[in-house]
């Protein structure tokens, strides 16, 4: 779990509630223990890194602002994103998507047509192990649409979620034309 930076700038916050062993304590969360404290909400928080492994259990407050490094990307990083494709009706239609992530963390899949989830998508999952310097797990997911229809038509995008939380893929634009015929 990670918190992005100014999620809190534009709500006037009373009290802050928050109890989690579950940070990704990288780069990305250096201003989080600082603002925690200059916004008075230190005591009110038990938060803790589950990553880096070397900050793994160690309260968010106790790590030094050095510590917070980003050499590794355990949550997934979108690599691929789909393409907005242009089809005639009946065709097939196959769109892509790849993260890539540093950690062993299992990585789930899931498509999206107009921000709903597709649930009897036909898609196809691959994962592909690297380790050149720095080991990476790439996961791609292929969405086949098969006799395409006017009712396909929308904007499709991929989601990848592990341990360390979810990224989006850009959206993808589907049109559907009929190719007309000449008599």
């Amino acid at each position: 779990m990670s918190v992005q930076e100014n999620a809190f700038a534009h709500v006037k916050l009373q009290e802050l509630n928050l109890n989690t062993s579950s940070l990704l304590c990288d780069c990305q969360l250096k201003w989080f223990p600082q603002w925690l404290i200059d916004s008075g909400f230190q005591h009110s928080v038990n938060v803790s890194c589950a990553h880096p492994d070397w900050l793994s259990g160690r309260s968010l407050l106790s790590v030094d602002a050095g510590d917070f490094i980003c050499d590794n990307f355990p949550k997934p990083q979108i690599k691929l994103h789909p393409e907005t494709t242009v089809a005639l009706k009946g065709m097939n239609v196959t769109l892509i998507c790849s993260a890539g992530s540093s950690s062993d963390s299992p990585m789930y899949t899931a498509w999206r047509k107009d921000s709903e989830i597709l649930y009897d998508a036909k898609v196809e999952t691959f994962a592909r192990y690297y380790k050149n310097g720095l080991e990476l797990i790439e996961y791609t997911t292929v969405l086949n649409l098969f006799n395409v229809n006017f009712t396909d038509e929308g904007k499709y995008q991929c989601v990848i979620t592990n341990h360390f939380g979810s990224n989006y893929s850009s959206k993808a634009k589907l049109t559907v034309n009929v190719m007309q015929s000449c008599m």
